[in-house]
């Protein structure tokens, strides 16, 4: 992409891998972050390090089983 090297992962359990179990070991894309942090502000899919692992504990409890169940509910009614 751009004259760059770029890998693409299309197994489900080594993408499964990257994005939970080892997600601080995968930098983020940088070259898009700059523009998009002007349009998004700095969110969950902005930030990196402390920042990222602080704002990522804050949202787990919105992630739970229950509450995907009732959301899942809601889109159903739609």
């Amino acid at each position: 992409m751009l004259n760059k090297p770029v890998m693409i992962v299309a197994d489900t359990k080594l993408i499964q891998e990257i994005l939970l179990n080892q997600a601080y070991d995968f930098p983020k894309f940088t070259t898009l972050r700059g523009d998009f942090k002007y349009i998004t502000g700095l969110g969950l899919g902005q930030v990196e390090g402390e920042t990222h692992k602080r704002q990522r504990k804050m949202m787990n409890p919105a992630f739970s089983h229950n509450n995907i169940k009732v959301l899942y509910f809601f889109f159903l009614l739609q």
